[in-house]
């Protein structure tokens, strides 16, 4: 033989040797240690952890159904104040409307009389007039009118 092919033999023995070596140190590392000297163990088993979610529907009845009434607000407008107006004290502008006013005068055998008034007391007369025939009246907002003896109608 050849000095080339003992050279190439032994490096293919030695070759071998590791490769033997090789599987044999990568097998003892698929095992576990032992704490026992001389004993080996398996690897530890692989844990397989499987997780089951579990969904619960529960059915409840329909509330009742509500009923909705609509309402309407009716404002009522306080009544007009009277065209026509006897006897009595009348703030102007709240139981009378401004304006200007007539009378025919009084019945017969009367007089008749009216006051423009800053109050209602009647101690504050602004004008006034005492008639036995037809007048005339201008009513302000805001002052008192006094009637007495006849009665009165937008002029």
């Amino acid at each position: 033989m050849n000095s080339d092919n003992k050279v190439l033999r032994r490096i293919a023995v030695l070759g071998a040797f590791v490769v033997v070596g090789l599987v044999i140190g990568g097998t003892s590392t698929y095992f576990a240690r032992s704490t026992t000297a001389g004993k080996a163990t398996h690897a530890p088993i692989h844990t397989v952890t499987q997780t089951i979610e579990t969904t619960y529907t529960s059915t409840i009845p329909a509330p009742p159904p509500v009923t909705v009434t609509a309402t309407r607000k009716v404002v009522q407008k306080p009544p007009a104040p009277p065209v026509a107006f006897s006897d009595g004290v009348y703030l102007v502008g709240t139981d009378i409307q401004p304006g200007e006013y007539k009378t025919t005068g009084p019945g017969a055998g009367d007089v008749c009389y009216w006051a423009r008034l800053g109050d209602s007391g009647g101690a504050n007369i602004i004008a006034n007039n005492l008639t036995e025939g037809p007048t005339r009246v201008t009513a302000v907002k805001g002052e008192y009118l006094e009637i007495s003896g006849c009665s009165f109608t937008r002029a």
